[in-house]
């Protein structure tokens, strides 16, 4: 349990059953000297993460791989930085790794991708939220069998950065995505297998608000609602859909899909877009305890 600021960061060897707490009125910061992690674990089982993390000038504030039965609850990591060319710079990265319970959590201000996934087997997450990356805001690569629900990213800032990004993966089954204000695309979902959506809202996304491209077994289940598309780029497309069986993978040869999406003249009257200022420290309403549906970053703070 960490009761004041280390100042420093924990590695976690080859070892079972180790858990790292920070207590609510704690924030754990690097000593700005540049390392790869604030929090690397590698190679360990039975793993739990709890608190505030402050990467403070390291390439990932947690970072944990190799690992298996790993929890992750009411995380907040901000201020990773991409120290080298190696495709550092996410607040959170959990590679090669099985059996992941991931609930509540949270990024601010991360170099590359908010929270990133890959190789990872067996996921469930619940209420993951990114604001202000610079990469993709929440990424999903080479990982099987996930099931992740309220899902929700403001701001994907960098070039071709999407809101939410699935690649190379199988089996995942996503509910109450909302995407706001990414660079690029709202929702990329490309090169996978049996990927289903539910329940999807994307605002101010530079292209294309949901893309789907060499996806076999894709399923949309409820109405999906895109706002406000081609802010900053040509496209106008609301949704965007090329199937597997084709070979190329560009944009050209996706077709447009309106069925079952609703247009920016028909949308109803929904949830508010989520507001990062303020956000942070406010009491945590949930995801279904009212405010229009969606929820805040988990409160950390006495």
């Amino acid at each position: 349990v960490v009761r004041q600021d280390p100042q420093a960061g924990f590695k976690l060897g080859a070892v079972d059953g180790v858990s790292v707490v920070v207590r609510p009125s704690v924030v754990a910061r690097g000593n700005g000297n540049g390392t790869d992690a604030l929090v690397l674990a590698q190679g360990g089982d039975f793993l739990w993460f709890e608190g505030e993390f402050d990467a403070n000038k390291s390439n990932h504030g947690l970072r944990v791989a190799l690992s298996r039965m790993v929890v992750l609850d009411k995380v907040t990591v901000s201020n990773s930085v991409s120290n080298s060319a190696g495709g550092f710079g996410q607040n959170i990265l959990i590679n090669d790794s099985d059996g992941v319970t991931a609930t509540r959590l949270t990024s601010y201000d991360a170099a590359r991708e908010g929270i990133r996934f890959g190789g990872v087997r067996d996921l469930t997450a619940t209420d993951l939220m990114a604001f202000d990356s610079g990469d993709d805001g929440i990424e999903f690569e080479d990982c099987v069998d996930v099931t992740a629900a309220h899902v929700h990213i403001n701001g994907a800032t960098g070039d071709f950065a999407d809101g939410l990004q699935v690649d190379t993966s199988s089996n995942l089954a996503f509910t109450d995505v909302f995407s706001s204000e990414a660079e690029d695309d709202g929702i990329e979902i490309r090169v996978s297998q049996e990927v289903s959506l539910s329940h999807v809202r994307v605002q101010s996304a530079g292209d294309v608000g949901v893309i789907v491209i060499q996806v076999d077994g894709a399923r949309q289940g409820e109405p999906a609602r895109i706002e406000h598309q081609a802010t900053t780029a040509a496209h106008s497309t609301a949704f965007m859909w090329a199937p597997a069986s084709l070979q190329g993978q560009g944009r050209g040869e996706c077709q447009e899909l309106k069925e079952g999406f609703l247009q920016q003249g028909e949308l109803e009257e929904g949830p508010p877009r989520i507001a990062r200022q303020g956000a942070r420290h406010d009491q945590d309403q949930g995801p279904h305890s009212g405010g229009g549906g969606f929820p805040r970053a988990p409160k950390l703070h006495a």
